[in-house]
């Protein structure tokens, strides 16, 4: 199976941090290739994929994940730029994977685990339109800093899916 991992990061904060992320990377799984997603070269990742810095926090770069990360690789795990590996452990994702998972994510490690504690001053409309199309607050907070997939035609659907939303900031879509 091949494996890899995708990153993300524009601005000079976002840059020193997934310099950091890379060299934990070759630390701790240095036979897992990386792919950085940025507007210029980082330096030390083995997939050099550029994008423009778009939107806030590298949202739509990020959620092009299955598009962009090399087609080769089997399994994908995506990191933030401030994610800094600290053990081989974190190859239980594409463990995952492998046992037949087709796509692995977390629980947001906020104190309150809803949608509900997601509300700001600052992105109402967007709670509005989330609680619209999935007729209710009550759903768990995901951590959408590290998550892993396959590559088949289902996880691919689902990221085309969040493409179709709108500006594509957001992967809006209800799986049933």
């Amino acid at each position: 199976m091949n494996l890899g991992i995708y990153c993300v990061a524009f601005g000079d904060p976002a840059r020193a941090c997934a310099v950091d992320l890379l060299r934990s990377a070759k630390k701790y799984i240095p036979e897992i290739p990386v792919a950085f997603c940025g507007d210029r070269k980082l330096g030390g990742e083995d997939h050099l994929i550029i994008q423009s810095d778009s939107d806030v926090g590298g949202r739509r770069a990020k959620l092009k994940a299955y598009e962009l990360a090399p087609a080769e690789w089997d399994a994908v795990l995506y990191l933030d730029a401030d994610t800094e590996i600290i053990s081989p452990d974190i190859m239980l994702y594409f463990e995952l994977i492998a046992d037949g998972w087709e796509f692995v994510i977390c629980k947001d490690p906020h104190l309150m685990d809803t949608m509900h504690a997601y509300r700001r001053r600052n992105n109402l409309g967007e709670v509005q339109e989330i609680e619209s199309e999935l007729y209710t607050l009550h759903t768990l907070q995901y951590n959408g800093g590290v998550w892993a997939f396959a590559r088949n035609e289902r996880v691919k659907a689902v990221f085309s899916a969040g493409k179709r939303n709108g500006n594509g900031t957001r992967n809006a879509i209800r799986v049933r």
